[in-house]
């Protein structure tokens, strides 16, 4: 008995053995070893430095993602995944750094650099064969196959989350010149219009689920006066005001000058409360 679990061991060890070799052996058949040993879940902190652009930094909180730098906001959880996801990349090819001419490979300067976790990936040019993109790992080199870097090279509000009402969070409270939302025990209420029982509820769902079409930098106007307020559970205020321009119905967030711009009805409805115009609105 003590003989053949002495084999098992053996073969287990054995077996390990290869496994780390095929990791390591880029040549291995039939194995292609991934970009870092990061797995995606893990992944607590991300940086990001580009030329000519500000550097951008997200870190994850209570299971969610938010962006620390340039500005406070929550992140997209769906792009921050795209991102992570290259901590397990496939890497079609791989060189000692030593053997290429960095700069013939782009990565002299690097042409965007990623931290995760603190691990730096330095991103070059693309091989011209089959489009594979050179990106440095300590003192390796990869080619991998790559689908982010026009995310990685855009503006960070491209990484917004572009609900009114991130995730993880819970409405408390709406407040608009039309009217004011809040709870009395358990129960939605408007304090400042006729809005029934089942217009506040409707309301106060659509709210959940209102996404903009795309979210723009813009301007700060922390002093000016609100005409949308949502207080959150957490203790977050998001505080807007209407900012059209150019044909764009738009809320612009007064502490970050976001500009979340929305379909014109969507955009008037959240500040009214009102799904179509009232009699006598229309055109004469």
């Amino acid at each position: 008995m003590r003989r053949r679990w002495l084999m098992l061991a053996a073969l287990v060890l054995g077996l390990s053995g290869l496994a780390v070799i095929a990791w390591l052996e880029p040549g291995a058949p039939g194995v292609t070893p991934r970009l870092t040993t990061l797995q995606p879940e893990h992944v607590q902190t991300l940086r990001l430095q580009r030329p000519n652009r500000e550097d951008m930094a997200l870190v994850r909180r209570d299971g969610a993602w938010q962006i620390a730098e340039p500005a406070r906001a929550a992140a997209s959880e769906f792009h921050v995944r795209q991102v992570t996801q290259l901590a397990v990349a496939r890497s079609h090819r791989r060189y000692d750094r030593a053997e290429l001419d960095a700069s013939v490979v782009g990565l002299d300067p690097p042409r965007l650099r990623l931290e995760l976790n603190g691990q730096v990936l330095e991103f070059g040019a693309t091989d011209s064969v089959d489009g594979l993109r050179y990106v440095a790992v300590g003192d390796q080199v990869h080619l991998v196959r790559d689908e982010v870097t026009p995310l990685l090279e855009g503006g960070w509000w491209n990484f917004i989350d572009r609900h009114l009402v991130p995730g993880t969070w819970s409405i408390e409270e709406v407040e608009s010149e039309h009217f004011h939302l809040a709870r009395e025990g358990g129960v939605w209420r408007d304090g400042r219009s006729a809005l029934s029982r089942e217009q506040v509820g409707s309301l106060i769902a659509d709210f959940r689920l209102a996404s903009a079409l795309v979210v723009r930098e813009g301007r700060r106007r922390p002093d000016a006066e609100p005409e949308l307020v949502l207080r959150f559970d957490n203790g977050e205020v998001r505080r807007f005001i209407a900012a059209d321009s150019n044909g764009e119905r738009r809320l612009k967030e007064l502490n970050s000058g976001l500009l979340y711009v929305f379909d014109g009805e969507v955009r008037d409805y959240l500040l009214t409360g009102r799904a179509e115009p009232p009699a006598g609105d229309g055109d004469e």
